[in-house]
């Protein structure tokens, strides 16, 4: 940690404070944060309470870690091939609509259409048989 954070294990003297804000400032920054201060004391001195682990569970920890590693190559690689899965499917369920509903539809319409003007040869003739038999 020193060699990531070397600022943090250096204390600075109170006359060297790294600030441009004036004392009444800081004090009322310091006084607005002064109900959270007990509890804060608080916590840092629980942490004391709490065992450093064994050296054995930290090496079965860095045992671990190749496995650790390995799963989640695989579970990264699981979620590449559901996202290809979802693509696939999608551009499946795309192509079904287009060429079965659709066209389905379109087949349909022209069906339809066909039914009509069957139907208009249909009234034609009846209407000219009937006009025959009133003028026979």
């Amino acid at each position: 940690m020193n060699a990531k954070y070397p600022d943090l294990f250096q204390s600075i003297s109170p006359d060297q404070l790294p600030t441009s804000l004036d004392t009444s400032s800081i004090l009322s920054i310091i006084l607005a944060s002064a109900s959270s201060y007990p509890s804060t004391a608080s916590r840092l001195t629980s942490i004391l309470d709490v065992p450093v682990p064994s050296a054995e569970v930290s090496a079965q920890l860095i045992e671990l870690q190749p496995r650790v590693a390995k799963v989640e190559a695989l579970q990264a690689a699981q979620s590449a091939d559901m996202a290809a899965l979802r693509q696939r499917t999608a551009a499946v369920i795309q192509r079904w609509y287009a060429v079965d509903i659709l066209r389905t539809g379109e087949s349909w319409a022209e069906l339809e259409g066909r039914v009509e003007q069957v139907e208009q040869k249909v009234r034609r003739a009846a209407l000219v048989k009937r006009l025959d038999d009133d003028i026979a």
